[in-house]
């Protein structure tokens, strides 16, 4: 079940990236975007390991994934943008 909801969510957001209004606000900063979603889908996927790995109960394991998904998802494209930074030179 988890891994047919990531890829149907991977999926989505591809289309939204290719095709819909989206596209241009998301790669304007795609240094920060990109790193950021990755970090995010491995996240979610971090989180319902550990939550189900811990056996806690539904709220919980729900506030467990989301809080590991956006701190992941956060620190990512962040390290990933100043990386870039560093070697490429700041966007102007």
């Amino acid at each position: 079940m988890g891994a047919l909801l990531m890829r149907s969510l991977l999926i989505l957001l591809l289309l939204a990236l290719v095709l819909g209004p989206l596209r241009r606000p998301l790669l304007r900063h795609a240094r920060f975007t990109v790193p950021a979603i990755i970090g995010g889908i491995l996240g979610l996927a971090l989180g319902c390991f550990l939550a189900t790995r811990a056996g806690l109960p539904p709220l919980f394991a729900a506030l467990l994934v989301l809080v590991v998904a956006g701190a992941l998802a956060m620190h990512l494209g962040e390290a990933c943008k100043n990386y870039i930074d560093r070697i490429f030179g700041p966007r102007k």
